[in-house]
């Protein structure tokens, strides 16, 4: 049983940096670069981004976009945003220019704080008439404007050493935009008290405490990014940022050398660590865990990083942004659940549901539904969504957010992915979950990564297309076929394989590109079958 703590007694998500800035402010926040940040750097430096930010009109509940790198200042501006009683948006430097002037568009934002080279190197920001912070430690030399700042500028603004009394934790804290599968992302409202009850929740299972040292490589604008900062900050631990995962071949010595203690990562993150057989020649006697979520964690890498270190724990987990954190595995349960993503957080409700929406009762396979105090407030500008997804129970007045999801739960409370409903094949008058596919290939030896989509076909429907990284020496096209053939049913079978010796193309968020790989699948086969 669960018994959920509530760290620092924190109600807005900026008493998180400001309690540690008074009970242990000499203690080293955040590592980048080999530079140390302690707790009362980054809560004085928060307070000079707030005071600009106030006395150029920010007003509460005014949104201010977050455009950069994974960096300290991203960090201090994030807090600064909240301190001004404004509300964060958190977006990534790589996103499309469609995506980025939707953004712009939807969520009207009144600032923004960016790295310099990428506000020289945007014509979009130039048309807006932003307040903006730019994240340079040189004088801005280009065509600067009174709403322009430079990180250098905003030393000459102290004050505003607490957050804006008007704000409670009933207020919005962030903008949250999820890429998801529609045409445009959709931006997610999150409340203060939703964001400090999932970081208490994941961190009451986790067990993270003041010595842990959080490598964090994930972008800011991904949500399990975003919030390693707020549980780093809520135990008074110390996070170690990159500025990407662009490099895993560098990822086993950063661990070394930082004392790693937690090592969030996507699966694909892993399976390229594995491939590489870097981890098998270093030594982590410090590393205490590591959680994975975003994808599918194939249980053939999970026995394998626990061959490599017996001593960590691994916590597969399953979320969203519309509610952050759903499951995640227990200690000392993964053996006999291996391909569960867990059980729900402390304070969360679960069901699966039926076409109709309701409550289905045994091990059935359904569309998973969440309740708990962290099912987010909706999308931003978008009441229809929000209609659809976040429903309210009239017997009991909560909101249930539908996922979209289908899961099972098994008679002891675990929960099983099955598939996202826009993924599954309807092949043969069946729909198959590309996920069960995907965990058998991955546990071929020679393949470290795989992804199945559908292809249109005029007899089947759709037929199965599966996509390989593998390492060529270890295994070949013809055995991967003779291996599917005898293992898996003849709907699950795939027709076409594309092997690869490089990784599958991943998104901005490190997850495999299952859209970009399903438009190769298409143009390659589609009207030309082979079966």
């Amino acid at each position: 049983m669960f018994v959920l703590k509530i760290y620092n007694n924190a109600w807005l998500v900026t008493h998180l940096l400001e309690s540690n800035s008074i009970s242990i402010p000499d203690k080293v926040a955040i590592v980048q670069r080999n530079t140390e940040y302690t707790y009362s750097f980054l809560n004085n430096e928060a307070n000079k981004i707030s005071r600009w930010l106030i006395h150029s009109g920010i007003k509460p509940g005014d949104r201010v976009i977050l455009y950069g790198v994974n960096s300290e200042r991203l960090i201090t501006g994030l807090f600064g945003i909240l301190k001004a009683g404004a509300v964060f948006v958190p977006v990534h430097p790589t996103s499309s220019y469609i995506t980025l002037e939707f953004i712009l568009r939807d969520c009207s934002p009144s600032a923004i704080i960016l790295d310099d080279d990428l506000f020289i190197n945007n014509d979009l920001f130039a048309r807006y008439f932003f307040k903006s912070i730019l994240l340079t430690s040189d004088i801005y030399s280009g065509n600067k404007t009174d709403k322009t700042t430079t990180w250098r500028t905003l030393q000459t603004y102290s004050g505003c050493s607490s957050s804006v009394s008007r704000i409670s934790n009933d207020d919005l804290a962030a903008i949250i935009y999820t890429s998801g599968s529609t045409k445009y992302p959709r931006g997610v409202m999150e409340l203060h008290k939703q964001i400090l009850f999932a970081t208490s929740s994941i961190n009451t299972v986790i067990e993270n405490k003041e010595d842990e040292r959080i490598l964090c490589g994930l972008p800011f604008s991904f949500d399990y990014g975003l919030y390693q900062i707020f549980l780093t900050f809520q135990v008074g631990a110390t996070v170690i940022i990159e500025k990407d995962f662009s490099n895993p071949l560098a990822i086993p010595r950063i661990l070394k050398i930082n004392n790693i203690t937690g090592f969030p990562g996507v699966p694909s993150l892993f399976a390229m660590l594995l491939r590489s057989k870097l981890l098998e020649r270093i030594e982590l006697p410090n590393l205490r865990y590591i959680t994975s979520t975003g994808d599918v964690f194939p249980v053939a890498h999970i026995q394998r990083l626990k061959e490599i270190y017996p001593h960590i724990n691994i916590f597969p987990m399953y979320g969203l942004t519309e509610c952050k954190r759903v499951c995640i595995m227990p200690k000392g349960e993964l053996e006999t659940h291996e391909s569960s993503v867990g059980k729900p957080l402390p304070g969360t409700h679960v069901f699966v549901a039926d076409e109709a929406g309701k409550e289905i009762s045994g091990v059935c396979v359904g569309e998973l539904v969440i309740k708990g105090p962290h099912v987010m407030a909706g999308y931003w500008n978008n009441p229809e969504e929000t209609k659809r997804r976040f429903r309210k129970d009239d017997s009991t007045g909560e909101v249930n957010l539908y996922s979209g999801d289908f899961f099972k739960i098994d008679l002891d409370g675990f929960l099983y992915f099955i598939g996202r409903d826009e993924t599954f094949i309807k092949s043969r008058g069946q729909k198959i979950s590309p996920a069960e596919i995907e965990s058998y290939l991955c546990s071929l030896y020679g393949i470290s990564e795989s992804a199945v989509v559908g292809v249109p076909d005029s007899v089947l429907g759709e037929f199965v297309c599966a996509f390989v990284s593998v390492n060529k020496n270890n295994i070949n096209l013809e055995d991967i076929f003779e291996h599917s053939k005898n293992t898996l049913s003849p709907a699950k079978y795939p027709k076409q394989i594309i092997m690869s010796e490089s990784p599958l193309p991943k998104t901005q968020h490190g997850k495999i590109d299952r859209k970009k790989l399903r438009e190769i699948a298409i143009k390659e086969f589609s009207g030309n079958r082979k079966l």
